[in-house]
């Protein structure tokens, strides 16, 4: 609606911006539960970032979610969890508190690099570039390449099953990452990082025959895709 009313300058896309804006807040601002969600202050970040282009302002609004997604990080191990009690610090004695998604974690990243592009700040350029260097490696198979869908923040056995896939979007969210983090760093592991997950993405996920992207890339040499 924010990116229509940019098109149209028509008052209605500006009112359906600000009103779906105004339920996503009533309705997340409680949270769930005893844990926080990565997931809240990353896509309201990414949200408050297209009305800011449309309308101008929201800067506080920015900064408190780019404080929020920071507080998923680890203080000691700079690994991004998915959830975190909202009492405070981390809870890795269950699978539930350890659970990271590493490609939810690079497109967080990605979003604050959009802002950093915009809003300079040395400070929060030297953790988000930190954080894209220790998720990106988190996050990559060392064997087969690609980016896991889940992994254990502690490198534990996992319940949910699809942990071990490589699915088409967290390829995507990391190589804009990396992308994102070299155009503001320069530093060409970024670069080399990037490069490694689209050849990664164009051999095991593109479709040589008929074109379009597979959802998974095979695995253990098996293509689950004919």
């Amino acid at each position: 609606a924010a990116e229509l009313y940019r098109a149209t300058k028509k008052p209605e896309y500006r009112d359906e911006a600000f009103s779906a804006y105004g339920i996503y807040r009533r309705n997340t601002s409680a949270g769930s539960g005893k844990y926080a969600l990565l997931a809240y202050p990353m896509i309201e970040l990414n949200v408050l970032q297209v009305l800011h282009g449309a309308f101008g302002g929201r800067d506080a609004d920015i900064d408190r979610c780019i404080r929020e997604i920071r507080r998923f990080a680890h203080p000691e191990t700079g690994i991004m969890y998915e959830r975190a009690p909202k009492a405070g610090g981390f809870e890795l004695d269950t699978q539930f508190g350890r659970f990271v998604n590493p490609g939810h974690a690079l497109e967080g990243l990605s979003f604050i690099m959009r802002r950093l592009m915009e809003k300079p700040d040395p400070e929060l350029l030297a953790w988000t570039l930190k954080e894209t260097r220790i998720m990106g490696e988190f996050g990559w198979d060392s064997i087969e390449g690609g980016i896991w869908y889940f992994r254990d923040g502690l490198g534990m056995p996992m319940s949910r099953h699809e942990y071990f896939l490589k699915a088409w979007w967290p390829q995507t969210e990391a190589a804009n990452a990396m992308f994102m983090a070299y155009a503001l760093s320069g530093e060409r592991h970024f670069l080399d990082f990037y490069r490694k997950i689209d050849r990664f993405a164009h051999e095991r996920l593109r479709d040589p025959q008929d074109g379009e992207w597979f959802a998974y890339a095979p695995v253990g040499g098996r293509a689950f895709h004919d």
